[in-house]
């Protein structure tokens, strides 16, 4: 997936994923007039080296929705995708993944897309936001990201584990209350965190962890 400006960018980037091999002038011959080399080397191309070779425009500008037919028409597109942090920026909406300007611009897309007979879809966080796009007609999906799936594993593997938090010797006699709020947990019991967050990092030399498993 990458990023495209306008038809022209589109049609070059997808010339660099599916007609790699080809260079110079036989390219733009290509692109322009449909006129290859050789049958040879079309279907050495299509059929051989790059016959799984795909590519998928990020759309993430207004200019890219006005395109987005011409777009989905270019040989060797296969799906189209929407950046949503991109896109809201562009909009003047940014990352509000929940507002009625973008889930109208995002049934746009997938409508378009299904008339050129390929998936659209777009990236959330957000369970309900990837369901509401589904729903919209959306078969081309990203949920979430390598990170945030990490730390959902860890807090499953972790489950269960408490931690008993002992203040000792600390200056700051609103430790308890600032750190339940950076944990949003009862004190008492703390689900276990694998580092400190940087803005609890005062409290560091104050606190003494005890873990232990229920």
């Amino acid at each position: 997936m990458v990023h495209v400006e306008g038809v022209e960018h589109a049609r070059r980037l997808a010339a660099a994923a599916i007609y790699r091999l080809l260079k110079g002038l036989a390219l733009e011959r290509v692109l322009r007039e449909g006129v290859w080399p050789g049958e040879k080397s079309r279907r050495y191309i299509l059929e051989d080296r790059c016959q799984n070779a795909d590519f998928v425009p990020m759309i993430e500008s207004p200019a890219d929705i006005e395109n987005l037919e011409a777009i989905c028409g270019i040989p060797g597109v296969k799906a189209s995708f929407v950046g949503p942090n991109d896109l809201t920026t562009t909009m003047g909406i940014p990352s509000e993944y929940d507002h009625p300007d973008l889930i109208a611009i995002l049934k746009r897309i997938i409508d378009v897309a299904d008339r050129s007979h390929i998936p659209a879809g777009c990236w959330f966080g957000k369970p309900e936001q990837m369901q509401r796009t589904i729903g919209q007609g959306s078969e081309f999906v990203v949920y979430s990201n390598d990170g945030a799936f990490l730390r959902e594993l860890i807090q499953t593997a972790f489950f269960g584990i408490t931690e008993q938090i002992e203040i000792e010797q600390c200056k700051h006699a609103d430790v308890p209350d600032r750190l339940r709020r950076l944990l949003k947990v009862p004190i008492g019991d703390v689900f276990v965190s694998l580092r400190i967050p940087r803005c609890a990092e005062p409290f560091r030399e104050c606190l003494r962890l005890h873990s232990y498993a229920n």
